[in-house]
Parts: structure tokens; sequence; C-alpha cells
């Protein structure tokens, strides 16, 4: 397997990692429709767990694609986005302490969730067909841990 294919490899098992937590989030929002809760008591719920855990991991998927200089128009198209920084800020929030529990990195994202949301959910299907299709490609290649 040449390098690229390892790099290609390592970005996929990110990906994996946080679409394992949107399905874990699409399963506890469905609890949560049937149930009253306040926006405090949401975020410890699995809902806002799972939710929070998705975007981070999901950031890093737009880390790791950037540093590895990968093409492809839906992608690229979506990364134009500012939200790509609101998710940054957002990740950085959730997984660096804050002191104040509505920390501005969580509201900025939140306080345009007809547009953020729609944009995460697309950005995650986008990166899904993209790895599909690549690692179909690769489907031969063997991943040895040296």
């Amino acid at each position: 397997m040449g390098i690229k294919d390892m790099h290609l490899a390592s970005l996929h098992r990110y990906f994996i990692w946080a679409n394992r937590f949107r399905e874990h989030f699409e399963k506890a929002i469905l609890t949560l429709e049937d149930s009253e809760s306040s926006v405090e008591s949401t975020w410890a719920d699995d809902y806002g767990l799972f939710m929070a855990h998705w975007y981070g991991a999901l950031y890093v998927v737009v880390e790791g694609w950037k540093e590895l200089g990968l093409k492809d128009l839906v992608i690229d198209g979506l990364l134009e986005s500012s939200n790509v920084e609101l998710l940054k800020r957002f990740r950085n929030g959730a997984f660096h302490f804050q002191k104040e529990y509505f920390d501005s990195r969580f509201t900025n994202f939140w306080n345009d969730s007809k547009q953020t949301v729609p944009w995460v959910r697309q950005l995650n299907s986008a990166f899904s067909q993209f790895f599909l299709k690549e690692m179909d490609s690769r489907a031969g290649l063997n991943i040895q841990v040296e």
C-alpha cells in the first residue's frame, strides 16, 4: 500500500468514528422527540453527548482533508462555507473545558441551526459518498500494521 493510500485509509478511520457518533445521535434524537426536557438536561443526555462528539469528530475529518490536499467538488464547495469555522469552534468548545455553560463556541453554531444543521448533514453525507467510492476502488489493498 502506498503512502497516499495509507493516509486516505487513516482519514477514513476518522470518518468512520464521526459517522458512528452520527448514528448514535440519530438514534438518541428519536427518544428526545418523545420527551420534554430543558436545554441544560438535553446536553447531559445521549442526544447532546453524541451530537458534540459527532461534530467534533467531523471537524477532525475536515482538518485531515485539508492537510492531505484531497479534492472533491461537493466537499470542497461545502468547505467554502463560514460554517467550517463555526464547526471548528464547536469542536474546541466540546473538547477544551469552557467555564461558561452557554459558551459562544456552542451558541454561535446553535444560533444559526436552520443553516448549520443541514450543512453538517450535507458535509457528513458528502464525506460518506467520497469514502464509499474511494475505499471501494482500493478494496484490494491490505492495510498492514508495522
